[in-house]
C-alpha cells in the first residue's frame, strides 16, 4: 500500500490495521513532517508482519514519540525500515516496544528530546543498527537509553551533540542500566549545533 504523494504534514499519525496476512506499507518519495507522536501498532489474531518502509525524510516533532510495536493474539509484529535508500529519521523520543523493529540500515536517527526528563531511547523490541548512526541533540538534560544496546542490538556509530543548547548551564546526558556497546564509533561533539556556551556532562 502506497500511504502517501506530495508532503503532507501530519499532527498525529497512528498506522494500526488489523491485518490478516503480511502486509507493506510505503510512504511517497516527498519528506513528512508528524507535529505530533508517530505511531505504529498493527493488531493481528495470527503472527503476521506489517513493514513500513520509509520513502524520504520522516521528522516527528521533538516533543513526541516514534513508537514501534504490534498487538493481538497473534500477536501482529513491525516493523520500521529506512530501506536501501537510507532515508532520515528524526524524533523527539524513539521508543521500540515488544514486537516492533527499527531497521536503521545506513540511515542517521536523530534524537534530540526537547523536553527535560524523560528518555530518549526506549529498545525491549528490535533494534537493528546494520551500519546506521544515532544521533543525540537533546538541548535539555535527559536519560539516554533502556534496554541493553548488545549483541545484535548494538549501536553501530553513536554520536552526542547538544543541539542548539543556549547559555552557560550544564547539560547532563545519561545513560540507563542496560549495557551499552558502539560497534564503530562513539562521538562526543557538544559544539555541535550548539548557539551558546553551555557544557555537555555524559
Amino acid at each position: 500500500v502506497n500511504l502517501t504523494s506530495g508532503a503532507i504534514t501530519f499532527n498525529i499519525l497512528q498506522l494500526a490495521p488489523t491485518i490478516t496476512a503480511a502486509r507493506t506499507y510505503t510512504f511517497g518519495s516527498t519528506a513528512h513532517t508528524i507535529n505530533g507522536n508517530f505511531d505504529i501498532n498493527p493488531s493481528s489474531t495470527g503472527a503476521n508482519a506489517l513493514t513500513v518502509n520509509m520513502g524520504a525524510t520522516l521528522t516527528v516533532a521533538a516533543t513526541a514519540t516514534t513508537t514501534i510495536t504490534g498487538s493481538g493474539a497473534g500477536p501482529a509484529t513491525a516493523t520500521l525500515d529506512t530501506t536501501s535508500s537510507n532515508r532520515f529519521l528524526a524524533t523527539g523520543r524513539l521508543d521500540i516496544q515488544t514486537n516492533g523493529t527499527l531497521t536503521a540500515n545506513s540511515s542517521t536517527i536523530t534524537i534530540s528530546n526537547a523536553t527535560a526528563g524523560g528518555i530518549g531511547f526506549i529498545r525491549t523490541g528490535t533494534f537493528t543498527a546494520n551500519t546506521s548512526t544515532v544521533k543525540y541533540t537533546g538541548a535539555a538534560s535527559f536519560v539516554l537509553t533502556s534496554g541493553t544496546f548488545t549483541g545484535s542490538s548494538a549501536f553501530y556509530n553513536l554520536q552526542l551533540a547538544l543541539g542548539g543548547a543556549v547559555g552557560t548551564s550544564v547539560k547532563v546526558y545519561t545513560f540507563g542500566s542496560g549495557a551499552i556497546t558502539v560497534n564503530n564509533t562513539l562521538d562526543l561533539n557538544p559544539s555541535d549545533g550548539d548557539t551558546g556556551t553551555a557544557y555537555m556532562q555524559v
